[in-house]
């Protein structure tokens, strides 16, 4: 399984906490982490680093990896230019088939908080 972290986003919706030099998924909102790498961490737990991709824009993959390091840099899928959820699912949906005509994926927001992980990890397999 793969699973494909959407991540873009202009830093809007959070204003004036999350500005576009540092979007709401780069924000540790609850003391609990930057939220990506919350997401990252729940990933993680359920499967390996290499199956996790990360779709964002390339000033945002930049800030993004330089949190997340260990995220092989091919793993990020670059949006050329931000459109929306379904053309970025498209995209990384593409982008995985070329390596996994069989790939099966899902498709998690980069900025939501989930209270009960193992429900979450349940609810993937």
């Amino acid at each position: 399984m793969y699973h494909i972290i959407l991540a873009g986003g202009g830093g809007t919706r959070f204003w004036p906490q999350s500005r576009k030099k540092e979007p709401k998924q780069l924000i540790d909102f609850l003391n609990t982490g930057k939220m990506i790498c919350c997401t990252v961490n729940r990933l993680k737990a359920i499967d390996g680093i290499e199956n996790i991709f990360i779709v964002a824009s390339l000033s945002l993959s930049k800030k993004i990896y330089s949190e997340i390091p260990e995220i092989p840099w091919g793993n990020f899928i670059i949006e050329p230019d931000s459109k929306n959820t379904a053309p970025a699912i498209g995209l990384a949906a593409i982008h995985i088939y070329k390596d996994d005509p069989e790939a099966i994926i899902g498709v998690y927001p980069a900025d939501h908080f989930i209270a009960t992980e193992e429900k979450f990890k349940k609810n993937i397999y």
